[in-house]
């Protein structure tokens, strides 16, 4: 079995422009051979079965018309219309109507026994019969064709005879008989299989070409969208995948110049990942390593000073590393939030005391506004994260002052959470971006006084994770708000959980 998975895989595939031709090359080869069957094998027997129903409809027509005149006009219209030959006699064998509409027709030839013998088995047969003769010509008989007997000796002339008994509305009994000549169609399939031949040939040229020309049409805007899918892989952004070809293939063509846009976003927003983390790696490193160094050379430089110093940067390399570990994870939807009850606002002033060492040493006036305890149905580490995250950013990014300013709200039965800080704001332009992975608002990378530079995309894959929203409120030189909610059933009354 694996064997030959492994052989259909290593089959070249055929190319759709010669898949395309082949498909519409069988198509116009199954349409010929149906065309000489049919031709052959049925064109006889429907020829058959169109002049004998012929002869019924005009059997109908003269047994509906009163003898006399009238009757005697029609029949003789008909008869020469459709080459057909009518003879009509009463009850007692008279002969009320004879036309003639063939030369030496069958029934013009037979005796007035052999005509009652038909009448007879008419009447036997519930009223009509239809049957065919073949003539010898050597004996000069009629005989009635029978596919089991060898007629080899018979002319090949065969005439279908209509027998017909009935009775007018004044029980006058009457019988009607109708006779035509089939004429031999073997010449004449022979003859349209050569004209066939012919057309089947050039038919078979015409759409051979048309296949091909065709299937090359439909196939080269794909092949080129193909050649150049192959130049995106390879690192090229700049390709115009809409080009010429029908509706779906332009907007092929429109989805692959979306995709190309998208990885081209994302192949920038990695670089510049990559510049921030580095950077961010290599302080702390550079920091560790240089007091490391002076501790050890230098007598009396191992006071706690140095050392807290190192583990700062050490958590600060941790920090880092767990952030792209958790936006690696979160993003990748492998992780599913594990909701409980707990006290929202607890929570927030959990987290504040956090900070109070940057409170205390570095300047930083960070506050919590809260009217009342919420308590909310959610994931309580990845909400303390949010939490963490946005604080962060507000400390890296507040002005002078360095507040920050923290808002508890309840909005139309949600949990509204705000981060306020008090620095230069976001351009309106950068405001739909400041969510994407590995977007930065400004090229000159400023380092966190907390945090790692990553918290927003985190923020946004969790809040998304719980059903809720986020935004930003941000003008020019007044700073920005940062803000999420949680849904409606988040937000509970019930006791905290713990």
């Amino acid at each position: 079995m694996r064997s030959g998975t492994q052989k259909n895989k290593n089959k070249k595939p055929i190319g759709i422009r010669w898949k395309l031709f082949v498909y519409m090359a069988l198509l116009v080869l199954l349409m010929l051979t149906l065309l000489w069957v049919l031709q052959s094998l049925f064109l006889e027997p429907l020829y058959k079965q169109t002049r004998k129903r012929e002869i019924e409809t005009m059997a109908e027509t003269l047994i509906a018309l009163p003898v006399g005149e009238t009757l005697a006009d029609k029949a003789e219209t008909l008869a020469l219309k459709n080459g057909i030959c009518v003879i009509l006699l009463d009850g007692r064998g008279k002969t009320l109507l004879s036309v003639s509409g063939i030369n030496n027709c069958a029934i013009h030839n037979i005796n007035r026994s052999g005509l009652s013998t038909l009448s007879f088995l008419a009447e036997q047969n519930g009223g009509e019969l239809m049957q065919s003769f073949r003539k010898d010509d050597y004996r000069d008989m009629y005989y009635v064709v029978d596919e089991s007997r060898d007629e080899s000796s018979l002319s090949g002339t065969e005439s279908v005879i209509y027998t017909r008994v009935f009775s007018d509305s004044e029980a006058n009994r009457y019988t009607l008989y109708l006779n035509t000549i089939i004429t031999p169609v073997s010449s004449t399939v022979s003859t349209l299989n050569r004209m066939l031949l012919a057309v089947s040939g050039v038919t078979l040229i015409v759409s051979l070409l048309f296949a091909y020309t065709v299937s090359k049409s439909l196939s080269r805007p794909l092949v080129e969208m193909s050649e150049k899918a192959k130049k995106l892989a390879a690192g090229d952004y700049d390709i115009d995948f809409v080009s010429g070809g029908d509706k779906e293939i332009r907007q092929l063509g429109q989805t692959l110049n979306a995709a190309e846009a998208d990885l081209k976003k994302a192949e920038t927003f990695r670089r510049e990942l990559i510049a921030n983390v580095s950077h961010d790696l290599r302080t702390p490193l550079t920091m560790i390593s240089g007091y490391a160094e002076v501790m050890r050379d230098i007598p009396g430089e191992n006071t706690p000073e140095n050392v807290q110093i190192i583990i700062d940067e050490t958590e600060r390399l941790t920090s880092l590393v767990n952030d792209v570990l958790d936006l690696s994870k979160l993003q990748s939807g492998t992780q599913k939030p594990e909701l409980c009850l707990f006290n929202f606002t607890e929570t927030v002033k959990t987290a504040m005391e956090r900070y109070r060492r940057l409170t205390e040493q570095r300047g930083y006036d960070i506050r919590f506004e809260a009217d009342s305890d919420l308590i909310v149905l959610a994931d309580r580490t990845r909400i303390l994260q949010v939490i963490y995250n946005l604080v962060n950013n507000a400390l890296t990014y507040t002005g002078e002052d360095k507040k920050v300013l923290l808002r508890q709200l309840v909005r139309d039965g949600r949990l509204r959470f705000e981060v306020t800080d008090s620095g230069e704001g976001i351009e309106q332009d950068k405001l739909i971006h400041i969510w994407d992975r590995y977007y930065k608002v400004d090229s000159v990378h400023k380092r966190s006084a907390v945090g790692t530079g990553l918290g927003l995309s985190i923020v946004k894959t969790i809040v998304e994770m719980h059903g809720g929203s986020y935004g930003v409120i941000s003008e020019m030189g007044k700073g920005s708000t940062f803000w999420f909610e949680l849904p409606r059933e988040a937000l509970s009354d019930a006791p905290t959980a713990g």
